[in-house]
């Protein structure tokens, strides 16, 4: 009888072993890795497939990239097969750098048997522009001065440590912020924003997401048109601003000693319109949703 137990015992663990011989992915890369010079570079553009992207803004005088095309599959030779459905390009037109990264595939892409990625990592100087474009990928961008423009589908976009005009264009991509001092102009389509410590300028368009804000002294205009968005925005001071807050089939929600001026329709529809003689402004449009404004503190709600 012990024999029968040892030997069932072995057989389990055989196929224990096995099955995690089934369930291993092999991971091959190509990996590509430039050094060019930055002068008389004005702007880099990457077009992303597929990728993590970081960005790293810095102040020395090249511009460094790292790209690593990568292969997953259980099969370690299909893994290699397939690695040469990736495409990459790395080209220079006058001022201006261009990568990108892609897949080749003649007809369709059903020959591609494995899990096809790519990461970046680019260093380049803080002043420099930036385009960055990704479908299907994650979005690091730190410690740049020049000017960031951003299109994203399907993914997330980390910003922090960020200066000058910034562009975003998301479609179900989140978007994290921190430490930001920037003229912003924000398209997100089921997306949510997420903003701390920001100064400067934003003006946001914004369905069936989430808006919330931290700003800091130095925030100087707020702009938020946007349906089906809950808006939330904390401030230094409340008496700061001049606002004008709209929320149809919402609730506004104010620190207390203002909460009596929220005029309110029969159409359920809320509305707050308050001059403090003040250049900073705060306008915020929203509907289905709430808006809340609290000066680092707790606040009241209106029903």
């Amino acid at each position: 009888m012990k024999k029968y137990i040892t030997l069932l015992i072995l057989t389990l663990g055989l196929s224990k072993g096995l099955r995690a011989q089934d369930d291993m992915v092999h991971v091959v890369t190509k990996t590509i890795r430039k050094e060019m010079p930055a002068s008389g570079i004005s702007k880099i553009n990457v077009q992303a497939e597929k990728a993590h992207v970081k960005v790293i803004g810095w102040t020395g005088s090249t511009i460094e990239l790292t790209l690593k095309l990568i292969s997953k599959n259980q099969s370690k030779s299909q893994a290699e097969a397939d690695l040469k459905y990736h495409n990459y390009g790395i080209d220079k037109n006058q001022e201006v750098y261009n990568f990108s990264n892609g897949f080749v595939v003649n007809d369709n892409r059903s020959k591609i048997h494995s899990s096809l990625s790519a990461e970046y990592i680019l260093k380049m100087p803080q002043n420099i522009a930036l385009s960055l474009a990704n479908l299907y990928g994650e979005i690091d961008i730190t410690h740049l001065r020049g000017g960031v423009n951003v299109s994203l589908n399907f993914g997330q976009v980390n910003l922090t440590d960020i200066e000058g005009n910034v562009r975003i264009k998301t479609s179900y991509g989140d978007v994290f912020g921190e430490n930001l001092d920037v003229s912003m102009r924000c398209e997100a389509d089921k997306a949510n924003l997420n903003l701390n410590h920001v100064k400067g300028k934003y003006q946001i368009e914004s369905s069936f997401g989430k808006v919330e804000v931290q700003a800091d002294k130095g925030l100087t205009l707020f702009i938020v048109q946007s349906k089906n968005t809950e808006v939330e925005l904390s401030l230094p001071a409340f008496e700061t601003f001049n606002y004008d807050l709209k929320t149809s089939y919402g609730n506004i929600l104010l620190p207390s000693k203002y909460e009596g001026m929220i005029e309110k329709s029969i159409t359920q529809k809320k509305e707050f319109v308050k001059s403090f003689n003040s250049q900073l402004k705060v306008s915020i449009s929203t509907t289905f949703n709430d808006i809340k404004i609290q000066p680092y503190s707790t606040y009241s709600t209106n029903k």
